[in-house]
């Protein structure tokens, strides 16, 4: 009896086997599901970036290569990688949280027919030393909001120049509420951190 040209639908879980380095080129495989690989709505770039991205993941769902590495091992620019990378986000295939300066991004693989792992997120983003967590894409828009919320004025002075947002507690750093946090603008803020 021939084997099954697809594998059963319960296994979804992509496989990765521990690849052996031979001249710089990983040897082993990996195992891309077919709920992505015949996606027609992931373009062929973005599904082989998918592959690359869970190469370097294995089993903890997250991964960290730099966009330099991506580029050279797809053999792509860096705007055809970013466009890859925004279609495998559209299909919540991944998330990325940009790190700060000099450190790579941070990607999620979300299992497939899953939705985006949010627990593995707040996780990475409650790992990050706190000057990195500022640095992230997720905490930029956190603070845009609560300055939004103040109406863009500090609570202390009500200026509305030079506003930072200000955590009362870190408790919740990565899933903040709106009451861990107030707008203070840069003096104000300068002198709150000067009575601690």
């Amino acid at each position: 009896m021939n084997a099954p040209l697809h594998a059963p639908a319960s296994d979804r879980r992509p496989t990765v086997t521990q690849p052996e380095k031979q001249d710089d080129v990983p040897r082993g495989f990996v195992q891309l599901p077919c709920t992505i690989l015949f996606n027609a709505d992931l373009s062929p770039g973005a599904r082989i970036t998918y592959a690359v991205l869970l190469s370097y993941s294995w089993d903890k769902g997250e991964c960290f290569p730099g966009q330099r590495r991506l580029c050279k091992e797809l053999g792509v620019s860096l705007p055809t990688l970013l466009g890859y990378l925004r279609q495998l986000e559209g299909a919540a295939l991944i998330r990325r949280i940009v790190r700060g300066r000099g450190k790579t991004t941070l990607y999620l693989l979300s299992a497939i027919d899953e939705q985006p792992n949010d627990e593995a997120l707040l996780r990475a983003l409650r790992e990050l030393p706190y000057e990195e967590y500022l640095q992230t894409d997720h905490w930029k828009a956190v603070a845009e909001k609560a300055r939004k919320q103040a109406n863009f004025t500090c609570a202390v002075c009500g200026s509305r120049k030079e506003l930072n947002v200000h955590h009362t507690t870190y408790k919740r750093k990565g899933q903040e509420d709106p009451d861990d946090l107030v707008v203070l603008c840069a003096a104000c803020h300068g002198n709150h951190h000067g009575k601690l």
